[in-house]
C-alpha cells in the first residue's frame, strides 16, 4: 500500500510564517527537526481529523487506502490522546459529506505543488482538489469548535488561504486545464454543532492577497540567510539565533511554545522532545 503524507509541505506557508514569528523556533523546528512529544489537544483532533479525510477522499479516487477510522486508530503516539474525539467527529463529518460531494470529481488528495516567489521556491500541500462542472475547486479543511460560518468567512483573511488562492489560480487550474473556481474552505465542528459542517469560498481580496504574497518574500530571502548559516542545524546555533518573546504564548490560550524550556535552559532540557531522527 502507499504511504501518503497529509502534513506540512517541504517549504509551505507554515514555515516561512515561523522565520517572521521567531528565528530561533524557526531553527528548532526545520533544523533541528524537533517537535513535541505530547501535541496540543486541539491541533492533534485536527491532524488526526484531516488524516481521516485524506484516506477518504483517496477512496473515492479509488486508491487503496486504509479505512478512515483505521487511519485514526494507528496514528502517531504524539496525536492519540485525542483518538476517540476524532473518532466520533469525523464519524459524523463522513455522514455529512455523503451529501455535500456528490457533485465533486476528485483529481488529487494531498499533493504537493510549487510555485515561485521572486525566484524563491514555496511549496503547498493542498488538503483536496476537486472538479465542479468546468471549474477546479480548491478546498482546505478546518477544523473549530466555534462558529462554523464564522470560520468559513475569517479565513478570507488568512495568509495561508491568500497563498492558496494564488497557487490554485497559476500553477493548479492550469495543470488541469480548469477555470480556476477559487479556495473552499470546509469547517467541521469539534463541539457537536449543528450541522457538523460547512462548506464556503473563501475570498481574499486582491490587494491583500498581492500583500502576503510581498511579504512571503521576505520570509523566505531571511530563512535563505538563517539556512546558509553552516550550525543553523544544531542546538547551538539555534540559541545563538534572536528569539522573539511573542511567540512563547502558543496559539492556543492553555499552551505555549513547545520549546520554551529548551529556548530558555539549553539542551538538558530536550528529552521533553522529539526528532524525526530518534530511534
Amino acid at each position: 500500500m502507499t504511504k501518503y503524507n497529509s502534513g506540512q509541505s517541504a517549504f509551505g506557508y507554515h514555515r516561512a510564517a515561523t522565520v517572521d514569528e521567531c528565528e530561533r523556533l524557526y531553527s528548532f523546528k526545520y533544523g533541528l527537526r524537533l517537535e513535541p512529544k505530547r501535541m496540543v489537544d486541539a491541533p492533534a483532533l485536527g491532524s488526526l481529523v484531516h488524516l481521516a479525510c485524506m484516506h477518504r477522499y483517496l477512496a473515492m479516487m479509488g486508491r487503496e487506502v486504509l479505512d478512515p477510522a483505521e487511519a485514526i486508530r494507528r496514528a502517531p503516539q504524539r496525536i492519540a490522546h485525542m483518538v476517540p474525539k476524532a473518532l466520533e467527529v469525523f464519524g459524523r463529518f463522513a455522514a455529512w459529506a455523503e451529501g455535500a460531494d456528490r457533485d465533486l470529481k476528485v483529481l488529487s488528495v494531498e499533493t504537493e505543488y510549487e510555485a515561485r516567489i521572486d525566484g524563491r521556491r514555496i511549496t503547498a500541500r493542498l488538503d483536496l482538489v476537486a472538479q465542479r462542472g468546468a471549474e477546479l475547486l480548491v478546498l482546505d479543511h478546518k477544523t473549530t469548535s466555534g462558529d462554523l460560518r464564522g470560520e468559513v468567512r475569517s479565513q478570507a483573511g488568512e495568509g495561508q488561504v491568500a497563498l492558496l488562492d494564488a497557487i490554485g489560480e497559476s500553477v493548479v487550474a492550469p495543470a488541469f486545464g480548469l477555470q480556476f473556481g477559487g479556495v473552499w474552505i470546509t469547517a467541521i465542528g469539534t463541539a457537536g454543532q449543528e450541522p457538523i459542517a460547512v462548506r464556503g469560498r473563501a475570498r481574499p481580496p486582491a490587494f491583500w492577497r498581492d500583500a502576503v504574497l510581498g511579504a512571503i518574500s521576505g520570509s523566505l530571502a531571511r530563512a535563505a540567510e538563517i539556512e546558509a548559516r553552516l550550525d543553523w542545524r544544531t542546538i547551538d546555533g539555534a540559541l545563538a539565533l534572536a528569539p522573539s518573546p511573542g511567540a512563547c504564548r502558543g496559539r492556543y490560550r492553555s499552551s505555549r511554545c513547545a520549546f520554551y524550556d529548551a529556548c530558555r535552559h539549553g539542551p538538558e532540557v530536550l528529552t521533553g522532545l522529539h526528532s524525526e531522527f530518534d530511534a
